[in-house]
């Protein structure tokens, strides 16, 4: 005979049927839902959030949307330029005149040969180098993601400083520190209006006792300033020569007079200024006519986009002063 249950079995055995009913209906959940992500919140596969893949020489990289703490082997001026401060540098990089106290307080990492141990102790969380030899990536890459921008992918200061702003989120930056460098730009072209002729002519170069070497627009001691900036006019045979890839060629002393121009710049170290040469270079215009111009070779071996823009500057001022007071 069937006998009615009581109130708490009957409780009893809903509890337990909900129980087995919840179980179930999560296990069918589970399965119908396998291989399926979970995307909220979540940003590109493989990326973590707050940072971003970039293309190298050595493949993509993962990096810090918004890195803080950054060694800058090579490019420290494009790097404080877009308004970061790193951690650390080479020290001939953070003495750069043409930074002046924006390099304050960045550790040195050495100078052309950076200490791995300097770099560890600084814990970066971006390493940026134009160094692409295969092992010193791999031992740049177990301290901190590693970019790598080999040496003169970058012809010039818009080049770099957008290039490197693309990649580290810094395009609103950049595009304002260039418009400034180019109302500079501007500014010192505009000085010489009047004082240097469209046929004038203008060699850079250095010497030393055996040879002279020549430079192009972009292999430093103020290529880029003089020829990009300023743009002024080299002799034709510098430019069929050297300009385009060859950017410097060394060439003996008696063959001076076949490459200089109206004027010289001499990239010359500071204790041998007041250079008299010999014969041959007493008989060239530019000598007789007091148009040789001695630049400093240390601080014109710097060419980062500070660095061009600020001799420009100076290289302007340095031919006004001597050519107006000639024009007298």
């Amino acid at each position: 005979m069937y006998k009615k249950p009581t109130t708490p079995l009957i409780l009893t055995l809903l509890l337990v049927m909900s129980l087995v009913l919840g179980a179930c209906s999560s296990a069918n959940k589970s399965a119908s839902g396998a291989g399926e992500p979970d995307t909220a919140g979540q940003a590109d596969a493989g990326v973590s959030a707050g940072t971003k893949r970039v293309d190298t020489v050595f493949g993509e990289v993962e990096i810090p949307l918004q890195p803080q703490r950054i060694v800058a082997l090579d490019y420290l001026s494009a790097v404080v330029s877009l308004g970061f401060k790193p951690v650390g540098a080479p020290q001939y990089f953070i003495d750069n005149p043409y930074l002046g106290d924006k390099t304050a307080g960045i550790e040195s990492v050495g100078d052309w040969d950076p200490s791995m141990e300097k770099i560890v102790a600084l814990s970066p969380d971006l390493i940026l180098t134009f160094n692409n030899d295969q092992s010193a990536y791999e031992s740049y890459s177990k301290i901190a993601p590693t970019i790598v921008v080999p040496y003169n992918t970058y012809k010039n200061a818009h080049e770099e400083i957008e290039g490197l702003g693309k990649m580290l989120g810094r395009e609103e930056e950049a595009k304002a520190w260039l418009e400034e460098y180019d109302r500079r730009a501007e500014a010192a072209r505009a000085k010489l209006n009047g004082i240097i002729g469209p046929e004038e002519t203008f060699t850079l170069m250095s010497i030393d006792e055996k040879k002279m070497n020549l430079f192009a627009d972009n292999y430093g001691r103020g290529g880029q300033a003089i020829y990009n900036v300023l743009q002024l006019t080299p002799p034709e045979i510098i430019k069929n020569e050297i300009f385009g890839d060859t950017q410097v060629k060394s060439l003996s002393l008696e063959a001076v007079n076949q490459y200089a121009g109206d004027h010289i710049f001499l990239a010359i170290p500071k204790e041998k200024m007041g250079y008299q040469g010999d014969k041959i270079w007493q008989s060239l215009e530019a000598v007789k006519n007091n148009r040789v111009y001695e630049l400093d070779s240390d601080r014109y071996y710097y060419y980062d986009p500070a660095a061009v823009i600020g001799q420009a500057e100076e290289i302007a001022d340095l031919l006004v002063t001597r050519n107006a007071k000639q024009a007298e």
